[in-house]
């Protein structure tokens, strides 16, 4: 890296580092997970890692859910390739399932093409290891509801 093109830039190494890490984080876990055009990708928590999982989930050919509890946080993403946004303070347990369930029956998501990616950070306190897991490999350390219950109904 030349760190002196940086400088003239006015950037440093780690303001770039930030945004390598926030974005080759949901990348690898979209490779990983191996999203094609129609499959149904469905991102918990969609702050700065999530936002990218999101978008790059869509640039993959997935149609994608975004769910969280910060509205401009899901405004930004129906803005950049959510299909669907959820607040979850708002929707939660059977509805939420349940919401999901149709609208993927709409727009003709069978659930064996869907991708979960579990990025929220918050859920229990703690960070998923790789900042958005993929919970069919990971499901039993998941913290949160909606990926305890897909891995479940999945596995």
């Amino acid at each position: 890296m030349d760190e002196a093109r940086l400088a003239a830039a006015g950037l440093a190494l780690p303001d770039l580092s930030v945004v390598a890490d926030a974005v080759t984080t949901p990348y690898q876990a979209v490779v990983q997970a191996e999203v094609r055009p129609g499959d149904f990708a469905v991102v918990v928590g969609v702050g700065g890692v999530g936002g990218y999982a999101v978008q790059i989930a869509r640039a993959f050919g997935a149609t994608v859910a975004a769910l969280d509890v910060d509205p401009l946080k899901l405004d930004a993403m129906a803005a950049n390739g959510a299909a669907l946004t959820v607040n979850v303070r708002e929707v939660q347990g059977r509805d939420l399932k349940k919401a999901i369930q149709e609208f993927a029956k709409r727009n003709g998501s069978p659930d064996t093409r869907w991708k979960i990616f579990e990025c929220s950070g918050t859920a229990a306190g703690r960070t998923p290891p790789s900042g958005c897991s993929i919970p069919g490999r990971r499901c039993r350390s998941s913290a949160s509801p909606w990926t305890r219950w897909n891995c479940a109904s999945r596995t």
